[in-house]
C-alpha cells in the first residue's frame, strides 16, 4: 500500500482564507477516498523542510495547499 498524499498547508495564504477553507476541502477529498496527511506551515521556509522530511520518510505524492510561496 502506498503512503497517503502529503499536504503542505499554508494557513496564512490568501489573507488567512486558506486556513479556513483547506480543512473542509481536504475532508471532501478524504470522503472521496483520497488519503491525505496534512501539515501546516508556521514560518517562511517550513514548507521546504516539511517536504524534505516527508520525502525522506517515503512520501512521493505531495499537495501544496495555499499560495503565498507554498
Amino acid at each position: 500500500m502506498s503512503l497517503p498524499f502529503f499536504a503542505i498547508v499554508n494557513p496564512a495564504a490568501g489573507g488567512g482564507r486558506c486556513g479556513k477553507l483547506a480543512g473542509p476541502a481536504m475532508e471532501r477529498l478524504r470522503a472521496a477516498g483520497v488519503p491525505i496527511e496534512a501539515h501546516e506551515t508556521r514560518n517562511p521556509g517550513d514548507g521546504i523542510q516539511l517536504a524534505r522530511d516527508a520525502y525522506r520518510a517515503g512520501f512521493r505524492r505531495f499537495l501544496a495547499v495555499g499560495g503565498d510561496g507554498t
